[in-house]
């Protein structure tokens, strides 16, 4: 709950911000707290576009959004020659089609994941004007290599993190993404959190996706994305401010809220709270379609939620005890019949982990009686027409682990 001076703080943001909308992307919140909470967490932390704010940055409740704002910061389009792995989500796949783009997809390393080395290196050799990397399971390290080496190249890459996890590993590639974009899932929306104080919504179940793309210069906050999210998110806040400053005024407060008592409270079409919190209601429902608003951030920053980690020494922590549950489950699966477990590393930290066999729906059954959950894994049509061999066997055969849904069943 915030104290009466962040509430106050809190209504002069979210007041500046319905005022004048173009204040509502600036990014600067976003990159301040990507800054406090997740860069500072290592010790000596250096990315020279991030420390020398050459960077823009901006966050979406959808995925597919925040990969469409991306792949137009890269000026992807029908004459682009893209380098994709092949495990790129659906729908994710679905926007570089419908770009018309020219693609290269690599066979999958089944030890790693990652995209096949020498197919890569083929791959290079045509000078493409995007990489866009995929991490299936969290084992970073050799992602943080391929990235470096083809920086030194001077093709960007896009890398899609799907994991809110931090790891030492992962502060390493973020380190080494100095050419090009990142697009991470950073896990729950706070904002969620804040509005349920007043409203019984769904938002706690909806993630943000973060993405930051490496520039000499930022590009100004007008571009089309920011501006169709304005027209969705301003009724939203207007409502959550109208019941922040009826909740203010009955602590008492009233002298601090004539500036803002004739238009807000005093509007026939936010004549109660009660109208206010069914009006709320109604435009929660567009906000997915938008941009996360500055003042989201603002929020997280004045009162920090969330489960993430607040020091290295934690995510160390944090890193050790997933692979301890890999250990285990390594353990439970070695040796048995029918089940094959490719290049396993035990000093690795895997947020996630693919079993191969023949009999799926057996082993499903038997790995959700012993805690781990576990699902075949999706894979876009157009990739499967390429008959690549690891990604056939992938198709056929996988089953994948989350080991982040794994820790939050046994912690909760």
């Amino acid at each position: 709950m915030l104290s009466q001076e962040q509430e106050w703080a809190l209504i002069q943001k979210i007041h500046r911000g319905v005022q004048h909308p173009e204040t509502l992307y600036t990014g600067n919140s976003l990159k301040e707290l990507l800054q406090s909470q997740i860069f500072s967490l290592k010790p000596d932390f250096f990315n020279r576009p991030l420390s020398a704010n050459q960077w823009s940055v901006y966050c979406h409740y959808s995925p597919a959004a925040a990969f469409a704002n991306l792949l137009d910061k890269h000026q992807i389009d029908q004459d682009s020659t893209l380098v994709v792995h092949p495990l790129l989500p659906a729908e994710l796949m679905g926007e570089v089609l419908r770009r018309g783009t020219k693609l290269i997809v690599a066979d999958l390393d089944l030890g790693t994941l990652l995209m096949d080395e020498t197919q890569l290196n083929t791959a290079l050799e045509s000078e493409p004007d995007l990489i866009i990397h995929y991490t299936a399971n969290g084992l970073y390290r050799e992602l943080s290599e391929i990235v470096t080496i083809t920086n030194d190249l001077r093709v960007p890459s896009l890398t899609i993190i799907d994991n809110e996890l931090p790891t030492p590993d992962l502060l390493a590639l973020f380190e080494a993404s100095t050419l090009g974009s990142v697009l991470w899932n950073f896990g729950d929306s706070f904002f969620g959190q804040q509005l349920n104080q007043f409203i019984d919504v769904t938002l706690n179940e909806t993630k943000w996706y973060v993405s930051w793309f490496i520039e000499a210069r930022s590009t100004p906050s007008s571009e089309y994305h920011l501006s169709n999210s304005r027209e969705l998110v301003v009724p939203l806040l207007e409502n959550y401010l109208y019941l922040l400053l009826d909740r203010y005024a009955r602590h008492g407060w009233r002298e601090k809220l004539y500036p803002f008592l004739f238009k807000y409270l005093a509007k026939e079409r936010l004549s109660s709270p009660e109208q206010a919190k069914q009006n709320l209601a109604t435009h929660f429902q567009n906000i997915r379609f938008a941009a996360v608003p500055d003042v989201v951030f603002d929020l997280e920053l004045l009162d920090p939620k969330g489960v993430r980690p607040s020091s290295f020494q934690e995510i160390k922590d944090l890193a050790e005890y997933i692979r301890s549950l890999n250990t285990a489950f390594f353990a439970s699966v070695n040796g048995q019949d029918g089940v094959t477990l490719y290049a396993q590393d035990l000093t690795r930290t895997y947020l996630k982990i693919a079993l191969f066999t023949g009999s799926r729906l057996a082993w499903k059954q038997l790995l959700a009686t012993r805690g781990y959950p576990a699902r075949e894994i999706e894979i876009h049509a157009d990739i499967l027409a390429l008959k690549h061999r690891g990604v056939q066997i992938l198709f056929n055969q996988g089953l994948e682990i989350d080991f982040a849904q794994v820790m939050y069943q046994k912690i909760n």
